[in-house]
């Protein structure tokens, strides 16, 4: 038997929340939501609570507000959904410091008259509402999820789970029309599901107030024999039906206290039996869909965050680093549920601003790159030999940047880098750091005499290599070790930190080597910002998303997609082009994707369009 409840008779709130303090219901809040994708799956499901199968790792978040306000949760809170030809599968994870639970006993593990001496509704004129799975809503905290399979008001399902993994459910004849007046209900809380499957995972100590938790997560598989009799269409529901729900988290901060409600979608007062607000499910058989889309740029944040926002951008990669942008940029961005990166790189006008009385430590390279380099600066040089920009040159061997580049062999430059980390860290609202343009000037090594003296020692060590084998081994060691170093520097600072990144310029001897990197989020480049064969955009994306987790399980691979819309310097991206490039990305396995630049991607309508089409989470396009 579960463990016995803590039984406390005390006065409990209203059993669905109260009205909302007079103020004015907006019955459109509901329809601001977007309409959740909720994809079939092929991958077996174990309901243990835990959310580990890889597919509910890649299916889109449903994010929780303030149930009558739209106000974001103090703790964190999502939930997915899926489906396959037996269950309707809904996974919560939540954020709890203090996983507590009191309600632990089921009905039919109690003696009818234990339940009637014990239960907290006893009171209640109702007795259908005498059952100690009923005591869920006045004790404890809990996840629920109501399911209205017609989307008419009628014959919809309630089911709550607390982390003791005791249950209520309940179906309902009708909801509330529009008002707490009007309860032409028949609540029937005996009913209970047949085959239901229900788990919870805690991340921490349950009923342990003296230390602190991660939290918990629920795992719930509905059948779809038990949920066919409230509707009229076909169950399971067929590709492209429309369902309607209710889904989120009661909180309460003490034993039988009062409930906060965050929930999706919003519904504008403290009720949630408006099935006339609920947000609708769109059920889908296709598997394979983009999850994110983070755009490198800058400019006006109030101009460039809604515009990016409504194509389906997710995260902004600032091109700056600046605090004071960054802040700004990251008060925008939280209204419109997008994250802010900061970016470092080793350009050397940080230095010269910094440190105005000392040379910078610039990376060198032999005469005939400085050359080269020199040529490079003229445009039609560049145009004569399809200058890649730091991309896989087309001449291996015969390219270098244009732009002087630190060389962080020096420890000098590492002390700067962290002191910008520093500085993003400390900005408020930020989500994360992003490191680009570390590398090398030529794409191989620095040629500078500290670097050169450390290549020695390394060379000596490693005996058994040639110079060259030497040279580049190094180089990528180096290379590596200071992405993973800054970002334990990060982390250090706050733990909580995201790290993301773009391999830029290119290290010729091995251009997707960022699976060797501790990173959160690295992208690699998949797609140039000159055309590639579509079979190496495939077989890019499909590197980058295999083997992102070869060395750390926190890393995701991201393809990243070049897109400027400046013909005097890049070859045009036709509409059909960028289509085609991302559909090869998500062929390949890939569905996380940087793009740079967003801010070309929003002045290019019909550019902006295709985006829309594979990232909007209302209109995101799935293939087979």
């Amino acid at each position: 038997m579960r463990q016995l409840c803590f039984l406390v008779v005390a006065t409990a709130t209203l059993l669905w929340g109260g009205p909302s303090n007079g103020q004015q219901i907006d019955p459109k809040m509901s329809t601001r939501c977007a309409p959740y994708r909720c994809c079939k799956i092929k991958e077996k499901i174990v309901v243990d609570g835990k959310l580990t199968e890889t597919c509910w790792s890649d299916k889109p978040v449903m994010l929780f507000r303030g149930l009558e306000d739209g106000s974001e949760p103090i703790l964190n809170t999502h939930a997915k959904i899926i489906w396959d030809d037996r269950y309707l599968y809904v996974g919560f994870d939540i954020t709890d410091p203090d996983v507590w639970s009191r309600c632990g006993l089921r009905d039919n593990e109690c003696r009818e008259e234990f339940v009637e001496r014990c239960n907290t509704h006893a009171s209640s004129t109702n007795t259908e509402w005498h059952r100690l799975e009923c005591d869920i809503m006045k004790m404890d905290k809990f996840v629920k999820v109501f399911l209205d399979p017609d989307g008419d008001g009628k014959d919809y399902v309630e089911f709550h789970v607390n982390p003791m993994n005791n249950v209520f459910d309940a179906w309902y004849k009708q909801g509330f029309r529009d008002t707490w007046g009007d309860r032409e209900r028949s609540p029937d809380v005996k009913w209970s599901c047949p085959g239901l499957v229900t788990a919870t995972h805690m991340r921490g100590t349950l009923n342990a107030s003296h230390d602190r938790d991660e939290g918990w997560s629920v795992e719930i598989a509905i059948p779809w024999k038990a949920l066919a009799a409230f509707t009229k269409g076909a169950c399971p529901p067929r590709a492209g039906d429309t369902w309607t729900a209710h889904l989120g988290r009661v909180h309460k901060d003490r034993f039988m206290g009062a409930n906060i409600y965050w929930m999706w979608p919003v519904i504008g007062q403290i009720n949630c039996h408006l099935p006339n607000r609920y947000g609708k499910l769109i059920f889908s058989e296709m598997t394979k869909r983009f999850v994110s889309l983070a755009g490198w740029g800058g400019g006006d944040p109030e101009e460039v965050v809604p515009k990016a926002a409504d194509i389906g951008f997710t995260e902004i990669i600032a091109f700056s680093g600046e605090p004071a942008y960054l802040e700004k940029l990251a008060n925008v961005a939280k209204k419109h549920q997008m994250d802010v990166y900061g970016t470092v790189n080793l350009d050397a006008h940080r230095w010269k601003h910094r440190y105005r009385d000392q040379v910078p430590p610039l990376q060198q390279m032999n005469e005939r790159e400085n050359a080269e380099r020199v040529k490079l600066t003229k445009e039609d040089y560049r145009r004569e030999k399809n200058y890649q920009w730091g991309g896989e040159p087309v001449q291996p061997g015969k390219e270098t940047l244009v732009v002087d580049m630190l060389c962080f062999h020096d420890d000098r430059v590492k002390t700067l880098l962290k002191e910008h980390i520093r500085e993003i860290v400390a900005v408020r609202g930020i989500k994360g750091v992003a490191f680009d343009g570390f590398g090398y000037q030529n794409y191989r090594s620095c040629l500078c005499p500290h670097s050169m003296r450390l290549l020695e020692k390394y060379h000596k060590q490693h005996n058994e290599l040639s110079p060259e084998k030497a040279a580049e081994r190094f180089s990528l060691k180096t290379l590596v070790s200071l992405t993973n170093e800054l970002s334990d520097y990060a982390r250090s600072i706050k733990p909580d930190i995201k790290i993301a990144c773009h391999i830029w310029p290119v290290f010729e001897a091995e251009p997707l080597y960022g699976n060797r990197l501790d990173v959160d989020y690295c992208g690699q480049t998949a797609a140039w910002y000159f055309p590639w064969d579509l079979a190496k955009v495939r077989s890019y994306a499909r590197v980058i998303s295999g083997d992102a987790k070869k060395y750390y399980r926190r890393a995701n691979g991201v393809a990243f997609l070049g897109f400027f819309d400046r013909s005097e310097k890049f070859p045009g991206k036709s509409v059909e082009r960028i289509e085609a490039e991302l559909k090869a990305i998500l062929d390949g396995g890939c569905d996380r994707v940087q793009v740079c630049s967003v801010n070309d991607v929003i002045k290019s309508p019909a550019i902006a369009n295709v985006f829309r089409k594979y990232f909007k989470q209302d209109g995101a396009l799935q293939t087979p």
